[in-house]
């Protein structure tokens, strides 16, 4: 352990600039960036996500670019000043988010079996091109591979199994570029 660096409140998840030495991580209970400099190993600033709330997938580009799960807004955030420079809507239950910095777009994947494709038209615009259905379900790095988790719901126990303990989850692919075969970028479960 280098440095323990106290936050302002729950983090969540987090993106690391190695170029401006900054460390983003999500504030979730208190709708907030914790920023970080790397060096001082302290925090520098919190930053709002408004009009978002709860932040929790964060993907970077030259900005922080946050979704947030309860007011179902992804916000892009200038990363010199920590204001919210655009927002579009998201789906609804949103848990991962990533960016594509080759076709400026960023992914939004959602429980409620969905993901939001924006793009990112300037440094203070963000425009939804797609809502992708896929299934209910859907989480985690749902948004960077475009698949689906299919849950298997019912029982929590079972051989090898401790009571509360995830089930493993089963996937299917839904990749959306032209030039990607599912082969090529889906994971194999």
């Amino acid at each position: 352990m280098i440095a323990t660096i106290p936050l302002s409140g729950t983090a969540e998840t987090g993106q690391a600039d190695s170029a401006a030495g900054r460390v983003y991580v999500n504030i979730e209970d208190k709708d907030a960036i914790d920023v970080i400099d790397a060096s001082a190993k302290k925090v520098i600033a919190t930053w709002s996500v408004a009009p978002g709330d709860a932040p929790t997938g964060m993907a970077l580009d030259l900005r922080p670019i946050d979704c947030c799960r309860a007011g179902k807004f992804m916000v892009m955030i200038d990363s010199t000043n920590g204001k919210v420079v655009a927002s579009v809507p998201i789906c609804s239950g949103t848990d991962s988010t990533w960016y594509d910095a080759a076709t400026k777009l960023a992914f939004s994947s959602c429980r409620d079996g969905k993901v939001t494709v924006a793009h990112v038209d300037a440094p203070d615009k963000m425009t939804v091109v797609q809502t992708i259905e896929t299934s209910a379900g859907i989480e985690n790095d749902g948004a960077r591979y475009g698949h689906a988790q299919t849950l298997r719901r019912g029982c929590q126990t079972g051989a090898g199994r401790r009571p509360g303990e995830p089930i493993r989850p089963r996937f299917t692919c839904s990749c959306t570029a032209e030039n990607r075969r599912p082969a090529d970028h889906c994971p194999t479960i």
